[in-house]
C-alpha cells in the first residue's frame, strides 16, 4: 500500500503528469444524495476493491460498483498521505474533465482485525454517509 501511495504522489508531481491528476472544489458529504453508481479506485489492490465493493452492494442495494471510472457518479480513491502508516481514502464527485468535487475523506492506520481494516472502516464510513444524505425527510 506504501508503495501504491507513493507512486501515486510521485505521478501528481511531477510536472507532465500533473495534468492528470484533477483539481479539487470541495463540497459537502450530503453531495451523495442520489448516487447509485460508484467506482472504486484503489489501484492494484483488487481484494481490497471487491471487499468494498461486496460491503457497498450488500449494505445499500440501490449502489451499483461500476468497472469503469467514466460510468461513475462517484468514486473512491485512495490517495497518498504525508504519513506512509496512514491510508487516506477520499469520495469525490468527478465534475468535468480534470476536475472533481471532494464529499469526504477518512484516515486510518493499518490493523490486522478485519473489521478495523482501512478499507473496512472506510466502506462502513461511505455506508453511514449515504444513509444519512438519502434518507427520507
Amino acid at each position: 500500500m506504501r508503495a501504491f501511495a507513493a507512486a501515486i504522489l510521485l505521478a501528481c508531481a511531477g510536472s507532465a503528469a500533473a495534468a492528470d491528476c484533477p483539481s479539487f472544489e470541495y463540497g459537502r458529504a450530503a453531495e451523495i444524495k442520489g448516487v447509485h453508481k460508484v467506482f472504486i479506485n484503489v489501484g492494484p489492490e483488487i481484494t481490497m476493491r471487491n471487499e468494498m465493493a461486496e460491503q457497498l452492494e450488500r449494505e445499500l442495494p440501490g449502489v451499483k460498483v461500476t468497472d469503469h471510472a467514466e460510468d461513475a457518479e462517484a468514486v473512491i480513491a485512495v490517495v497518498p498521505d504525508n504519513d506512509p502508516d496512514v491510508t487516506h481514502f477520499i469520495v469525490y464527485r468527478p465534475l468535468t474533465a480534470g476536475k472533481a468535487r471532494l464529499l469526504f475523506e477518512q484516515k486510518s492506520t493499518t490493523s490486522r482485525i478485519h473489521s478495523l481494516k482501512p478499507h473496512v472502516k472506510f466502506a462502513h464510513m461511505f455506508v453511514e454517509e449515504y444513509r444519512k444524505a438519502n434518507a427520507a425527510p
